[in-house]
């Protein structure tokens, strides 16, 4: 049993994740943020596993880029690669693509570059990221909202560019409102698909003229799989 228990967490520590036969268990990393009070009206955050002065270089970059006056922007580690960073800001707008997005970040020896951005997510007050890893992958899932959480964007990093995966329109239910599913959901490899499981009842559609809770079922996840374009519920 200890052999066993030492060779489990090396292969955890190797990998980034959890096997178990034809499923792989994505680890999770939630990020730790520190605040940047620049004044009264202005303030941005960053990862805690980011030095402050790299960060300050990241912010600087992204609006320097873009020509755009200095804004709330939150800047991440990507895991398991020292010179990728994801940044969430909205230094660009346009009556059609607008408000916060990602942005992914690249070190090199000549500085920093700008290697993908999403699409903005429009009037949502935010964009609030997850990453999940598994081996040779690095999922992200974003809640998006305003006064209540409205869903989950989804985007995969693969050869340094963001690729997005669609959106699950789903929140969790409270007394008040819905709230953020992502802290519930665990991401797997199940025969080489991408499932999405949410360890909570959910609410379908949330805020929508269609909006409606679905229960679970004996405890039992509510649970998408990825086709390749889109999240498909499948039970």
């Amino acid at each position: 049993m200890i052999l066993f228990m030492i060779l489990f967490q090396q292969s955890l520590a190797f990998s980034g994740s959890v096997s178990f036969g034809e499923e792989s268990i994505f680890k999770r990393f939630q990020p730790t943020m520190i605040e940047v009070k620049v004044d009264e009206n202005l303030h941005w955050d960053y990862d805690n596993k980011i030095a402050r002065q790299k960060a300050e270089s990241i912010y600087n970059y992204i609006h320097q880029k873009y020509n755009a006056e200095k804004r709330y922007a939150a800047i991440y580690s990507c895991p398991g690669r020292a010179d990728l960073f994801v940044t969430v800001s909205a230094p660009i707008n346009t009556e059609e693509n607008y408000g916060d997005r990602f942005f992914l970040i690249k070190e090199g020896d000549q500085g920093f570059s700008l290697l993908s951005k999403t699409h903005g997510m429009m009037d949502s007050y935010f964009l609030r990221p997850t990453f999940f890893t598994a081996t040779n992958r690095t999922i992200i899932l974003g809640e998006t909202g305003a006064e209540y959480s409205w869903g989950v964007v989804a985007f995969e990093i693969v050869n340094d560019k963001l690729k997005d995966l669609g959106t699950i329109y789903v929140a969790k239910p409270t007394e008040e409102d819905t709230v953020n599913p992502i802290p519930d959901a665990q991401l797997k490899l199940s025969s080489g698909k991408l499932i999405v499981e949410f360890h909570t009842d959910l609410v379908f559609e949330p805020g929508g003229h269609n909006d409606r809770l679905v229960k679970r079922v004996n405890n039992e996840p509510i649970s998408f799989e990825y086709d390749g374009k889109k999240f498909l519920l499948i039970n």
